[in-house]
């Protein structure tokens, strides 16, 4: 039983289904629920945790909705798209509610403060969305399935949790009684206002440090980075703690292999199969591969002449070898004979036209590097020592090979990934900023947390594996959110305010230091759930992301300011035109003009009784 259940793969597939499934629910359930106890113990207010977490429910409904519209089935990697959405989705909560409470401080009017956080930071929020979103669709260049499905579901769905925000928020503080000032106390946090004002010390006084420190950072990076391994197993996204595990080990250790690996031979012409001189230099090769430790005995038609030539001789088992020039004939005549009774015995091994025969058997799962030097550097060439001076053609193939070539043109497309979601978010900064020296800046802060990340797989052993060089695009397209609205604050602070470059700075750090803060907590600890999982894929998704999620905060926080200060010129580029720019303009050349609150209230109130 255990052998027949290990070689039905439907069974295999089953098995790893249901645990998807079982994992979908523990992750949604705990991305949930590490939510709503960061959000509660930022903003210590029952209304922040309970507002967010029915828009990521509705969400989340419409996310698996989305799956079954578009055919998709519950994936490996499609079942993490639920719990990706409470994560990448409470973010565009924290800076509306955050932004919210800092207006409402600043005016002591509900109402402005909703019409100010739409109007201020409503198209910078829709611009960190999209430059998220692109880290998961750029996956749908990928040739393989699974990944696309993955790109476009979890990509899609970011922009809806994006337009649900800017829809469902508003309308419900709009409802909702005004902040109190027990909802205002968080934003006195005693502790987060010390971490801002140091922040502000190191821009002043330790710029130099933070470059020195930096650059250290890259050195050491690059360094790391030449040790990466590209290697791979089959069985990595394998729970350790299924039967499975055991049960395919038994295989590994008693028959040398579960992977499979097969070879056709074209002998060139019909009946190729009859000519003896091919059947014994096709004996050869087989002999070659079964004196590989990692290889197990192969099968082909010289199994069926070697077991008839035994028969011939009533079953003397010294007689099992290939029969000679005299015994062929009538060994071949009892195969034929046997063939026309038994149509599967024969046509597994040679085609109906008798030129090509396969030749199958088993490796061990090995890793892709040890597959690749065993199938290119030691059996090919002794194929073409076997082969040499005849027409015979032999191809290798079979899930082994297909695993190898198929994993080393994934991991490369997956590498080109992270350079498509880096210019598509530096198009999306273009647009933002229109300023060569600010898409500059903006960059440098984001690419160094992919080359430490990078580095730390290479210096801990972690290969690089398609669950693994995945992470690039996806954390990219998420670190470059706190980035743009940064540098959206401090050029509001610059063009609109008037204010001089130092001054926009440290209030760009006062204002949006706390929200990046806030997000990447609730990044970090909804990414790190994913430790927790049995798939191998899955752990490192969760752990290298959540690394570069707290790198890049502790960069974007230090250098970027840094950079802002020595290197920006505080002027726009007399020959490029901001989107940006035009956006603010329309929102804030009113700025100064009062707002009639009362009619506002009345208009909402008037509403409400409706």
């Amino acid at each position: 039983q255990r052998q027949m259940c290990i070689r039905d793969s439907p069974y295999i597939r089953s098995v790893m289904a249901k645990e998807v499934s079982s994992e979908l629910k523990v992750f949604l359930f705990l991305s949930i629920l590490i939510s709503a106890v960061v959000l509660l113990s930022f903003f210590r207010s029952a209304q922040a945790v309970i507002v967010p977490l029915i828009l990521v429910g509705i969400v989340v409904t419409w996310t698996m909705g989305s799956i079954v519209l578009f055919g998709y089935k519950i994936s490996l990697l499609t079942g993490l798209v639920p719990s990706l959405i409470v994560i990448t989705g409470i973010p565009n909560f924290v800076y509306l509610f955050n932004k919210y409470h800092q207006e409402f401080r600043k005016e002591g009017d509900k109402n402005k403060a909703i019409s100010s956080i739409i109007k201020s930071i409503g198209f910078v929020t829709f611009m960190t969305n999209a430059t998220t979103a692109v880290g998961f669709l750029v996956l749908c260049n990928n040739d393989v399935s699974l990944l696309k499905e993955f790109g476009i579901v979890a990509g899609l769905n970011i922009m809806v949790a994006f337009l649900m925000s800017m829809i469902f928020i508003p309308a419900v503080l709009a409802y909702l009684p005004a902040p109190s000032a027990k909802d205002l106390k968080h934003l006195d946090f005693n502790f987060l206002n010390k971490t801002l004002d140091l922040l502000e010390r190191i821009t002043l006084f330790h710029s130099h440090k933070v470059y020195a420190l930096s650059i250290l950072a890259v050195v050491i990076s690059v360094v790391g980075i030449y040790k990466i391994r590209s290697i791979s197993f089959m069985l990595d996204d394998i729970p350790t703690k299924l039967t499975l595990r055991p049960d395919l080990a038994f295989f590994e250790e008693n028959f040398k292999g579960i992977m499979p690996l097969e070879f056709v031979i074209d002998t060139k012409k019909e009946k190729g199969v009859n000519k003896l001189s091919t059947l014994r230099k096709i004996a050869e090769l087989e002999a070659f591969l079964y004196s590989q430790p990692n290889v197990s005995r192969p099968l082909s038609i010289n199994t069926f002449l070697k077991g008839a030539r035994q028969t011939y001789f009533d079953g003397d088992t010294n007689q099992y070898a290939m029969p000679n020039s005299s015994e062929a004939p009538f060994v071949l005549r009892y195969l034929r004979k046997q063939a026309k009774n038994d149509q599967g015995m024969l046509r597994a091994f040679v085609d109906s036209t008798g030129r090509y025969i396969r030749v199958s058997c088993k490796v061990a799962d090995i890793g892709s590097l040890k597959l690749d030097t065993l199938i290119n550097q030691v059996i090919q060439p002794k194929i073409k020592e076997i082969f040499a001076g005849t027409d015979v053609k032999v191809t290798t193939t079979g899930t082994t090979s297909l695993y190898m070539k198929g994993n080393n043109m994934l991991i490369q497309s997956l590498n080109g990934s992270i350079f498509q979601s880096i210019l598509f978010c530096t198009f999306l900064m273009a647009i933002l900023f229109s300023s060569f020296r600010m898409i500059l800046i903006s960059l440098i802060p984001n690419i160094i947390p992919l080359l430490i990340t990078a580095a730390i797989m290479g210096y801990f052993g972690i290969p690089l594996k398609p669950s693994t060089a995945i992470i690039f695009s996806i954390v990219f397209g998420i670190t470059v959110d706190n980035t743009i609205h940064y540098l959206a604050k401090y050029r509001y602070e610059i063009f609109h305010k008037k204010r001089g470059i130092k001054e926009a700075v440290l209030l760009s750090i006062k204002e949006t230091g706390a929200s990046q803060i806030y997000t990447s907590i609730v990044l970090f600890c909804g990414f790190i759930i994913y430790v927790a999982s049995n798939f191998g894929g899955t752990i490192a998704l969760g752990l290298l992301t959540s690394i570069t999620l707290f790198t890049a905060l502790i960069i974007n926080l230090t250098l970027l300011p840094c950079l802002v200060m020595s290197f920006d010129r505080g002027r726009k580029e007399k020959d490029f035109d901001s989107f940006l720019e035009h956006y603010e303009d329309f929102y804030y050349e009113d700025d100064d003009e009062d707002i009639d609150s009362g009619q506002l209230k009345k208009n909402f109130t008037h509403k409400s009784n409706e």
